[in-house]
């Protein structure tokens, strides 16, 4: 059997979501794979570099798959997987040196390898308008969810949110992200507004280390600062689905998203989902999950009061969260990535 070579330069960098959809994929794929991972940090032209003229010599013109967005250009027997189009789409959220060279390799390498491969219906749609190429080009492989993320037991929820200062259904979750896309901004002002009409003793809880206090003040906004809002920094795995568990919802107001895994993750912890319905998150929360006008932070505040006054809704919220989660897998998209790889690349 031919071995297929995997561009393992995201080993070398930040392992958040597109990293760590790779990692699920590769540990389920049935093909017999060879990863070629540089020996040093491989982020930035260092890594472009270290891609197009050290990993074609590594792989021995071997099939290859560059799960990460970028791929070297010299290796034809690729697949490639681009996530969003979003460097096309919202370059100002980039830097100059950044759009350049993924607006200038993305094409070029769209049009030399075998096959490209995209995780939605909307960046498959945005990736042909954006790459030239038509949208049959591309095949859609949508993310799944790790086994990790389901039903915490009340002891689990209890002992986790303890260790963050929360009660148990008593706080939403939100990322802390400062990533213009995310739209931490319009969370804070919806809280501002919110929280008048909830008890004193619910909580707005920021996950993951982004949350610097610079993000609370500026632009002509009240500094949000006391009890009701909690930063938890860098959260570990072990805890994440207790803590989505035993919120009264993720609060995840994106603009634009590829696909949308924390949404996912949320949904199959069984909590509730307040999202937008831009880009393609409609394909992941489908009528499990609530949306607002992502520039609407009355909108939010409402959602969050009718989500804590009414108990019945989260219940519904959380039963529609759970069924739609099913429908993710990760075993499911090992098995269509397998079945690209084995017909593009001949493996």
């Amino acid at each position: 059997m031919t071995s297929l070579g995997i561009n393992g330069r995201f080993r070398r960098g930040p392992q958040t979501g597109v990293q760590r959809v790779a990692s699920e994929l590769i540990e389920r794929l049935s093909v017999r794979t060879i990863e070629h991972v540089p020996t040093r940090h491989a982020t930035g032209m260092r890594g472009h570099l270290w891609e197009q003229t050290m990993l074609p010599l590594l792989s021995h013109g071997k099939p290859l798959w560059s799960p990460c967005n970028t791929g070297p250009l010299a290796v034809r027997e690729q697949v490639v997987t681009f996530h969003d189009a979003v460097v096309f789409d919202h370059p100002e959220w980039f830097s100059r040196a950044f759009v350049q060279t993924y607006r200038l390799l993305w094409p070029r390498l769209a049009r030399r390898v075998r096959r490209v491969v995209t995780v939605s219906q909307y960046s498959r749609r945005r990736l042909a308008e954006a790459l030239d190429i038509a949208p049959g080009a591309i095949d859609v492989v949508p993310n799944g969810v790790s086994s990790r993320f389901g039903v915490s037991t009340a002891e689990q929820i209890s002992r986790v949110a303890t260790r963050y200062g929360v009660q148990p259904q008593r706080y939403f979750v939100t990322l802390s992200t400062i990533e213009p896309r995310k739209n931490l901004p319009l969370v804070l002002r919806a809280w501002q507004s919110a929280r008048a009409r909830l008890p004193e003793d619910v909580q707005l809880l920021l996950l993951g280390s982004g949350g610097a206090t610079h993000i609370f003040s500026g632009s002509g906004e009240e500094e949000i600062s006391g009890k009701s809002v909690l930063r938890a920094g860098f959260v570990p795995d072990g805890d994440l689905p207790a803590l989505l568990g035993g919120a009264c919802a993720l609060l995840y107001p994106s603009r634009y998203e590829g696909f949308g895994l924390p949404i996912l993750e949320a949904m199959a912890c069984g909590t509730p989902s307040v999202t937008t319905a831009l880009t393609s998150l409609p394909e992941v929360g489908g009528s499990a999950a609530i949306y607002v006008d992502a520039d609407d932070p009355a909108d939010l505040a409402r959602q969050m009061i009718s989500l804590w006054s009414e108990p019945s809704l989260r219940q519904e919220l959380s039963e529609a969260s759970l069924e739609r989660a099913r429908l993710f897998s990760w075993n499911a998209a090992a098995q269509e990535m397998d079945d690209i790889l084995r017909r593009y690349l001949d493996l």
